[in-house]
């Protein structure tokens, strides 16, 4: 089972138990209210976020439709019966993020219509990051230019690639995310045939993608730079010579060995 499977499958069992308690307080003679003291959250909130997190885990693996079906199920909130402060609060909050969802799921699926709306949302927060993966995803996958909106968001898009700009994710996980950015930003640049750009990002990318051993990472890097390597410079030749050669004398293959050993270059990152 893998990581997403896992996420589902625990995200689902927690909505059905949730509606199971939500049930029993309303529909009960009991009130239940004694319970209901101990969590840090409306009841209701648990239920959404199930909803929300087995959507994630679905655009995840890719099934966008399946998505949409739990997107729905956090988008109308209207059974819920309480009217407090904070139950308000937490339905707008999940309103919110609905709509913001929303457009991923639709970009994600092929729908780039709502890629205006999706940039007018991003102009207004102030941690764009994931929201800039998800717009070079969509440019890559679908083969559309957003040069117009990385223009826009240039300032973001330098400070995004410096070692301390997003401060809010683990290093770990951060490391990774920013390795995923610069990959994406060069297949994008190399497409478009900026290659001096686009090998810098790329060089970016294979540097931190082995600084945190991400083998499958290194791989889409290194694919990607063969896809091109007829566009390099003498001097990032000898520099993805030099990496090549230190892979292979630490046991690591990558290039053509690479595909050689069954791993898709394209799958991933």
């Amino acid at each position: 089972m893998s990581q997403w499977d896992k996420v589902y499958a625990f995200s689902k069992k927690m909505g059905e138990l949730g509606q199971i308690q939500y049930d029993l307080v309303h529909n009960s003679k009991r009130t239940g209210t004694e319970s209901l003291k101990k969590l840090s959250r409306p009841l209701f909130v648990y239920i959404a976020y199930a909803e929300l997190m087995c959507a994630n885990a679905c655009d995840a693996k890719g099934d966008h439709k399946q998505a949409l079906e739990h997107l729905r199920g956090y988008t109308d909130l209207s059974w819920v019966q309480e009217t407090d402060p904070d139950s308000l609060y937490w339905k707008g909050q999940f309103q919110r993020w609905a709509k913001i969802n929303t457009y991923v799921n639709r970009l994600m699926s092929g729908d780039v219509s709502v890629l205006p709306d999706y940039v007018e949302y991003m102009a207004g927060e102030q941690h764009i990051f994931n929201e800039l993966l998800n717009v070079i995803e969509v440019a890559n996958r679908c083969n559309i230019d957003v040069d117009h909106i990385l223009q826009r968001f240039e300032s973001q898009i330098a400070a995004y690639q410096e070692s301390s700009s997003i401060e809010k994710y683990s290093q770990q996980f951060l490391l990774q995310q920013r390795a995923r950015f610069c990959y994406k930003l060069a297949k994008y640049s190399l497409n478009k045939g900026r290659y001096l750009y686009g090998f810098k990002c790329l060089i970016d990318a294979f540097e931190k993608a082995t600084a945190i051993n991400h083998t499958l990472l290194i791989s889409n890097c290194s694919g990607l730079f063969e896809r091109f390597r007829a566009y390099a410079d003498p001097e990032i030749l000898t520099r993805y010579d030099m990496w090549e050669s230190n892979d292979q004398k630490d046991g690591f293959a990558i290039g053509s060995n690479v595909l050689r050993a069954g791993i898709r270059i394209t799958s991933s990152g």
